[in-house]
């Protein structure tokens, strides 16, 4: 139970700061290099934000790999059953980068805490709309 509220607690504070620092890149301004001193010009590009955040995401698969390349140095077997396919991670990985990449989009117009709202209603959505679907009888794979 101490574990499952330790890690909400820091999901809540790591996704907060998410937005908060994205929305500080929206509203942070730079000359450019053709010497224009006179005309600062604003970091708004919410796709490069997404990008950002999904390679550092990726970097948890280098991770993944390096401890399971140490296990099997260490004789442990790290073997994938069979019938599992990385695949299945494609849809609602691009589902994912979608959502982002709209909440960035979203984020260069409006508050941050409008954001986080609107970030929380697609998965208070989500868990409405997964029981409705799998009570029709719709197969979800």
């Amino acid at each position: 139970m101490k574990y499952g509220l330790v890690l909400a607690i820091i999901m809540l504070v790591t996704g907060s700061l998410n937005t908060i620092s994205a929305k500080f890149a929206d509203q942070s301004f730079a000359y450019g290099i053709d010497g224009c001193k006179s005309f600062p010009r604003s970091f708004r590009h919410p796709f490069f934000q997404a990008v950002l955040m999904f390679m550092g995401e990726s970097f948890c698969l280098v991770v993944f790999k390096l401890s399971n390349a140490v296990a099997r140095y260490q004789g442990k077997d790290t073997t994938p059953s069979a019938d599992f396919s990385p695949l299945i991670f494609l849809i609602p990985a691009l589902c994912d980068l979608t959502a982002t990449s709209m909440l960035y989009i979203g984020l260069t117009f409006t508050f941050a805490s409008v954001a986080q709202m609107m970030r929380g209603a697609v998965i208070e959505s989500s868990r409405a709309v997964l029981p409705t679907v799998s009570c029709c009888g719709i197969l979800l794979m």
